[in-house]
């Protein structure tokens, strides 16, 4: 089996500064990982989704505007092929 030595591009998304930061400080301990940008909105996600090419999207289920979840029924409905990676949905838990 061989193995590769590349590592993994992440994006993340987020409209809160502090989870962003938390996220890439989190992700980016790990040496397998590289967060290749942020992103602060949906739209913003979209743009960055097409000039960064990511392994792996992080995406905040609850933004301001677009949803991540509706963002993700939007992006299918436009582009059923262009964007079939994983993708780790997040949601702030309040107590």
């Amino acid at each position: 089996m061989q193995t590769t030595n590349r590592k993994i591009r992440v994006l993340v998304v987020d409209d809160s500064a502090v989870a962003r930061s938390v996220i890439i400080q989190g992700l980016s301990a790990s040496p397998r990982i590289e967060v290749v940008g942020y992103a602060v909105n949906a739209m913003d996600a979209k743009t960055k989704l097409q000039h960064l090419s990511p392994d792996v999207m992080t995406l905040d289920v609850e933004m301001p505007g677009i949803n991540g979840i509706d963002f993700l029924k939007q992006f299918d409905e436009n582009n059923p092929n262009t964007y079939q990676k994983p993708i780790i949905d997040k949601s702030k838990i309040l107590s």
